[in-house]
């Protein structure tokens, strides 16, 4: 094989397929070069049936070991799956064995029941950034696993769940903070239908959460224990609402009675002072009724702005939010976290994600949007929105966390928030969104993204984010096309606050009728203050032959919004 008119690959033989039926037989090795010096995979493929087949890949890292690695696949009529797994025994940098297994499974099991599983396993912290075969793995900080049975008719349905998360951070301290709780199981059953207007039904849920334990240095050598509560809880609300929905607008009434129950384990010593003064009880019920009304108008008006065909929108709203308030000050935070106040927020029953805290509210929200209509097709052409919610009483739930970092808000109004977006032109769009609080006179968030497009094989993206006292970025990111075989590539990620460049990534594609060759270079952090790494990749394909090197095209669809492989440019 010549590249060029330079040989690149002897082979006294090559056998491949020229259409879509697979072959056993070797695949393109994985060649590459770094810290812990030759790291060569040559996989084998092995076509077992026409809906199954296996992949071994014996890897030799120069400085560890090999490296034995091995994919099954399966598929039917219903679904598919994979066995995916590696083992290195003896790591001669760590004298230990590692490994890495992935269990996957989605489909149909009999008719009205499905399985959904995702279950993953590595040896140790390091694993993906020592031996991850691709640029994304080696920041991978959390595995989740999963296993769900599922299934319902037309107007219900059911799910029984467990999952749980295996934290890849060395610091211990640092896992129990960002531990989340198991799920051992989740189940839930919900019913929901409608006659005429009327809207009725129930949403519930049973789970069991626990949590692993840490001991964490008390700085003298000794350990404390971060055992925290663990429990049961069950949550049940039954609704009744009416909708009205004609052409100019919708009136939505929605009344809930929201009863969560709790059996709590919750591992704290007799003498503790909650046990002592009885706020820390063992079963706790709470239940709160929830009361909304949603309204809305839609006025239009034809040849906006003077153009032919363009619609515009005036579309008022207002949401009426009325919830009792209820001590939970005794229940604990196993799933619940706040939600970041956006446009959407402004018309939500809880602030809260999780059944742990129900807001409570006496609020109404005032909100608008106008819309560009194109009267040809129907499309939007750009839409903005604005809101903003007045308080009758002040919010008295909160999360442990926010009141110990002092956010309690006694204001009678909240920030407004803005979104927007347009596509400008066939090649042109923008998003953005505001928070501004008008009695601080500071904007609470701010973000915006341009996206240009170059026909199929070029577009730039220009982005900001910005939060007071937490992160403000600017991101640019590009791929360039120079010629009818050469692109360029490029992502710049800046921390403004900082001053510090989070992530870099520079590069080419090149492409022409049989191979196609990527180099990229990645300068990155994987957090404010942790060490720089800086890493040099390439990939080398042959068409329809399979490539040599790590695969760059997830990488870079991560990191470049619109990113699409390069096809080189028609004429």
């Amino acid at each position: 094989v010549r590249v060029g008119g330079i040989p690149i690959l002897y082979s006294p033989y090559a056998s491949f397929p020229i259409d879509d039926r697979r072959k056993t037989g070797f695949l393109a090795p994985k060649l590459g070069f770094g810290s812990d010096g030759l790291d060569f995979a040559a996989p084998w493929y092995w076509n077992l049936a026409p809906n199954y087949d296996a992949t071994l890949t014996p890897r030799l890292i120069s400085d560890r070991g090999v490296q034995a690695g091995g994919e099954f696949r399966y598929l039917y009529s219903g679904g598919s799956g994979l066995i995916d797994g590696e083992w290195l025994p003896n790591d001669k940098l760590l004298d230990r064995d590692r490994e890495r297994l992935r269990l996957r499974h989605n489909g149909v099991l009999l008719p009205g029941l499905r399985l959904d599983a995702d279950i993953n396993h590595v040896s140790d912290d390091r694993y993906f950034v020592d031996l991850g075969d691709s640029l994304n793995t080696s920041s991978t900080s959390v595995l989740s696993s999963l296993a769900q049975l599922s299934g319902g008719g037309r107007n219900w349905n059911w799910s029984l769940l467990a999952d749980e998360y295996e934290l890849i951070l060395p610091d211990v301290e640092e896992r129990f903070q960002a531990d989340p709780y198991k799920r051992l199981p989740r189940a839930a059953l919900n019913f929901n239908d409608r006659r005429g207007g009327w809207r009725y039904g129930v949403q519930s849920e049973w789970v069991n959460f626990s949590r692993d334990s840490f001991c964490v240095d008390d700085g003298s050598g000794g350990c404390i224990s971060t055992q925290s509560a663990e429990g049961r809880r069950l949550d049940l609300a039954p609704y009744l609402g009416y909708e009205w929905q004609p052409s100019f607008g919708h009136l939505r009434l929605r009344s809930t009675l929201r009863h969560t129950s709790y059996e709590l384990d919750r591992h704290l010593p007799a003498n503790s002072p909650c046990r002592l003064d009885g706020s820390c009880a063992d079963s706790i019920d709470r239940t709160t009724p929830i009361f909304s009304l949603d309204s809305g108008l839609i006025f239009e008006r034809p040849n906006a702005f003077g153009f032919n065909g363009l619609r515009q929108t005036l579309e008022p709203r207002l949401y009426y939010l009325y919830v009792p308030e209820r001590d939970q000050s005794a229940i604990p935070v196993f799933d619940t976290a706040p939600l970041d106040f956006s446009f959407n927020q402004l018309f939500r029953e809880n602030r809260y994600t999780g059944a742990d805290r129900q807001a409570d509210a006496n609020q109404l929200t005032l909100a608008v949007t106008s819309r560009l209509l194109d009267d040809e097709l129907g499309n939007e052409r750009a839409a903005f929105s604005l809101g903003q919610v007045y308080y009758f009483d002040a919010p008295t739930v909160y999360l442990p966390d926010e009141l110990a970092a002092g956010i309690v808000d006694d204001r009678q109004r909240s920030a407004y928030v803005a979104e927007v977006r347009a596509r400008l032109s066939g090649t042109w769009s923008i998003t953005g969104g505001l928070r501004y609080d008008p009695e601080t006179d500071r904007t609470d968030f701010g973000a915006l993204r341009l996206q240009k497009r170059f026909g199929d094989q070029g577009l730039l993206n220009l982005g900001y984010r910005y939060r007071p006292d937490q992160l403000e970025q600017a991101d640019v990111s590009a791929l360039i096309p120079i010629n009818d075989n050469w692109r360029a590539v490029f992502r710049w990620n800046y921390s403004l606050r900082e001053r510090t460049t989070l992530e870099a990534v520079a590069g080419f594609e090149y492409i022409n009728c049989c191979y196609s060759v990527r180099l990229l270079s990645r300068n990155y952090l994987r957090g404010i203050g942790t060490e720089r790494r800086n890493a040099v990749f390439l990939e080398f394909e042959l068409t329809g032959l399979g490539s040599l090197g790590r695969d760059t095209g997830d990488f870079l669809r991560r990191a470049i919004l619109g990113y699409q492989p390069f096809g080189g440019i028609s004429e």
